[in-house]
């Protein structure tokens, strides 16, 4: 039985009450020693649920590990939580203290409630998407693997991101999607960061990207979570079920 329940978190650093939505795995045991990766899901008012029906798909069929899946819930502050500063993309006032929440509240509040391990995932969409890459850029990434679709790249902040991965000491999946019909000036900047992260020469970076044909702004999203998600877990496919969830999934460093 799928098991979906909407909490709460009383947070510190918003000064309010942040609504998120956790599915859990099907018999998902929080007594047992299993652990499972976490899936945060920005946007989660509209993304969640085909995050949800994408990682029940694949878990299905052996080709990702169960998982944690976390919906952020802000449709009424989504401007105010991804505001950056146009010059160079970077978050500022609302939008770090909307970060550093998921960063220093959410993910230790999961940690702490629930049987995770450490290969964090996140997904986003928009703006949304190019607010996750904050995580990226800094010293100890939050986030092991980035799911962006059709991501907003504000300022110079694909530059930030480019510089940034050359740099990486530590295994980072990055995964990014536009689409034909793309809204133009995204599809622009997909294209160009995609043109300079697919020639970058580091082992500790694994960069996949996908330019869908005749899909819309909005209709390239299920198709983004669904290669997103493949390739992500690719290197898990060849692995048997019982290997998969007896080894991979209890395994606390991040796997290339």
């Amino acid at each position: 039985m799928t098991q979906i329940t909407t909490e709460s978190i009383d947070s510190k650093v918003l000064k309010f009450k942040q609504s998120i939505s956790i599915k859990l795995p099907k018999n998902y045991d929080e007594n047992s020693n299993l652990k499972h990766p976490i899936i945060v899901v920005l946007d989660g008012h509209y993304l969640f649920t085909p995050v949800i029906g994408q990682t029940d798909f694949q878990t299905y069929f052996e080709n990702m590990p169960s998982s944690i899946i976390v919906g952020i819930n802000h449709e009424n502050n989504n401007l105010s939580e991804t505001f950056y500063d146009d010059v160079s993309g970077l978050t500022i006032d609302s939008g770090v203290k909307f970060s550093e929440f998921i960063s220093k509240e959410l993910l230790p509040y999961l940690d702490k409630n629930y049987n995770t391990n450490h290969f964090r995932v996140v997904v986003g969409h928009e703006r949304s998407a190019s607010l996750m890459n904050a995580f990226l850029l800094k010293e100890e990434p939050v986030f092991q693997a980035y799911v962006n679709l059709s991501p907003e790249f504000i300022g110079d902040m694909s530059h930030n991101i480019i510089k940034r991965v050359q740099v990486l000491n530590k295994d980072i999946i990055y995964y990014m999607a536009t689409s034909t019909k793309d809204v133009k000036l995204i599809r622009a900047n997909a294209l160009i960061i995609n043109n300079e992260l697919k020639h970058v020469d580091n082992k500790y970076f694994k960069f996949y990207f996908d330019d869908f044909d005749g899909e819309s702004h909005h209709a390239m999203v299920m198709s983004g979570i669904a290669r997103g998600f493949e390739k992500i877990f690719d290197d898990y496919k060849p692995i048997s079920g019982k290997e998969m969830n007896d080894e991979v999934v209890s395994y606390e460093p991040v796997l290339d």
